[in-house]
């Protein structure tokens, strides 16, 4: 049996990873909009089947810059707001390692160059 995409289907389902260490560093640190905090995770690749992403693939965003994404929906956001998704989640996770190691993201440059 093959799924919509043509993949082999198994019969188990695979969890999504959650991680609640991440998540809250997610809220901690500086909207990638504003520079402000606190943040709300927003979880910034497309579901699939109605599912969130992995929390791996958060972005910190203000709750003001959360809501207008909501409303204005997320290519307008991006284009309007000069941001680029897999850069965001890139340099949140390479963030968040440089913590888990003991040293302070803010002394290192995160300057991630994409074209896109």
């Amino acid at each position: 049996m093959r799924d919509e995409y043509g993949g082999a289907m198994s019969n188990f389902k695979k969890k999504i990873y959650r991680s609640k260490a991440y998540m809250q560093f997610v809220r901690e640190s500086k909207c990638v909009v504003t520079g402000t905090t606190p943040c709300d995770p927003h979880h910034a690749l497309s579901s699939y089947k109605g599912l969130k992403q992995t929390d791996l693939t958060c972005i910190p965003l203000s709750h003001l810059k959360h809501d207008e994404l909501g409303t204005t929906g997320r290519n307008t956001f991006a284009a309007k707001n000069k941001i680029y998704y897999e850069r965001e989640i890139i340099k949140s996770l390479m963030k968040y390692i440089c913590k888990l190691e003991g040293n302070n993201p803010e002394e290192y440059d995160w300057g991630i160059r994409i074209n896109q």
